[in-house]
């Protein structure tokens, strides 16, 4: 369950930078790789859409200047990360895709993001990192990072949620927990609460042992 512990982290580093705003950034145990054989392999030159930020020159974002670099930085390790893991190199690819999260935490702290859309923007990383974990056959936590990725974006719903989150829910074979019974939480989750959103995925993996 070492991908649970590593997201647990992430979140509460990001709910710490929000509420404190500090200068304090996310805890580099999200960096931290699954049990992969192959080890990290040197980045690979790759071209990055436009970013976010569409002017080129230094923009001033609250009183300090912002080139969108962290944007840029997130776009080109998720390009990376989806090479690796067409190349089968999912060690790898699951350290893009934790840097491309740490990226879209530091832009949004510079741009001053709220505390949920910042959760929002980070998480959107959990589709990619569940995919990783479903052709490994760890569907139990693939379906962690999936009901995290639409949990955390539940005010910006897309069709994909449900399809998504059936999919993975099918795959775990649960013996009591019900697909109804997950979306009833999602449906009556008013607050993007991360640490409520974790215990309760907790409470449904101990309640199938």
């Amino acid at each position: 369950m070492l991908e649970i512990f590593v997201v647990i982290a992430l979140v509460i580093a990001i709910v710490l930078i929000m509420n404190k705003k500090s200068e304090a950034t996310i805890e580099k145990t999200n960096k931290q790789p699954i049990s992969h054989k192959q080890p990290l392999q040197n980045p690979i030159q790759t071209k990055a859409k436009s970013p976010i930020i569409k002017d080129s020159s230094k923009n001033d974002v609250h009183g300090i200047d912002y080139d969108g670099r962290h944007i840029q930085d997130a776009i080109k390790y998720r390009d990376l990360g989806r090479v690796a893991f067409k190349e089968g190199r999912n060690n790898d690819a699951w350290n893009y895709f934790s840097m491309e999260s740490e990226e879209y935490a530091k832009h949004a702290e510079v741009m001053g993001f709220s505390a949920i859309n910042t959760i929002c923007l980070c998480n959107s990383v959990g589709e990619a990192r569940a995919n990783i974990l479903r052709v490994e056959g760890k569907h139990l936590d693939a379906f962690f990072h999936i009901f995290l990725w639409v949990a955390t974006s539940k005010h910006r719903k897309i069709k994909k949620h449900d399809q998504k989150l059936q999919a993975y829910f099918n795959r775990c074979k649960f013996k009591k927990l019900t697909l109804d019974e997950v979306k009833a939480y999602l449906n009556e989750l008013e607050a993007i609460d991360s640490s409520n959103i974790i215990n309760q995925f907790q409470v449904w993996r101990d309640n199938e042992k």
